[in-house]
């Protein structure tokens, strides 16, 4: 299966179980996460980055990940809900295993 393909049939089944969005008042406080909230510290002691939750400016600390990439990051939340699983993140264009394997310890998707 091509990965257009595969993305997309990603997202239709992403957008068909969780249709919640991102409320308009998330706040970048909201978007770093405690262990007790779901998203548990990564291996070096910083705490992970909600992918459901972060701004733009959140994103961008990632390694690998631009203004260009963290705007597609948000529009895909926005159109398809909530990700489920951090590795979901792969579905967004830009987005590959090699770069999500190389912040896959930073992230984590939350409720």
């Amino acid at each position: 299966m091509t990965k257009p393909l595969s993305a997309l049939l990603i997202c239709l089944a992403a957008s068909a179980v969780c249709c919640t969005r991102p409320g308009p008042n998330s706040t970048h406080s909201d978007a770093v996460r405690s262990e007790s909230a779901g998203c548990a510290d990564s291996s070096d002691g910083r705490k992970r980055i909600d992918i459901n939750k972060a701004s733009a400016k959140d994103l961008e600390a990632l390694e690998g990940v631009g203004e260009v990439l963290a705007a597609r990051v948000i529009e895909h939340r926005s159109r398809f809900g909530k990700f489920r699983r951090a590795s979901d993140i792969i579905v967004v264009d830009g987005f590959s295993e090699r770069k999500y394997h190389a912040i896959e310890h930073r992230i984590c998707a939350g409720d």
